[in-house]
């Protein structure tokens, strides 16, 4: 598995997630560079909403492509960004304990978003 290959493998939560992961760690190129796709989004959006990956998943996903150079992500800064500041994006009142369940507004601003990416 090239690092091509290991990173997509990551991105897209696959049976070889973990198997990828070390390989990925291992990899050394300065000068390597990955393209987040729509496509990739709409996978991994897909999977959240499935119950395939949770809630907290898809946010440590956003902020690990947020957070890596080598992830071109400049395309759709606006959902990555929303995805990894759930709290700041939603504004609940947190010290209110009966507000609605951020995972619950957070499913609402993932249909949203699988929307406007597919539609």
């Amino acid at each position: 598995m090239n690092q091509q290959q290991a990173l997509y493998e990551i991105l897209t939560f696959s049976p070889l997630r973990e198997q990828a992961i070390s390989l990925y760690l291992n990899y050394d190129d300065e000068g390597f560079r990955f393209e987040l796709t729509k496509n990739i989004i709409i996978l991994v959006l897909e999977k959240c909403l499935n119950k395939v990956i949770s809630v907290e998943d898809l946010e440590e996903w956003a902020s690990f492509v947020d957070c890596r150079d080598e992830i071109i992500s400049e395309r759709f800064e606006d959902y990555i960004y929303a995805l990894s500041n759930p709290a700041i994006m939603n504004a609940v009142d947190m010290t209110n304990k009966k507000a609605i369940a951020l995972t619950e507004l957070e499913i609402g601003k993932i249909e949203r978003m699988l929307v406007c990416l597919t539609g």
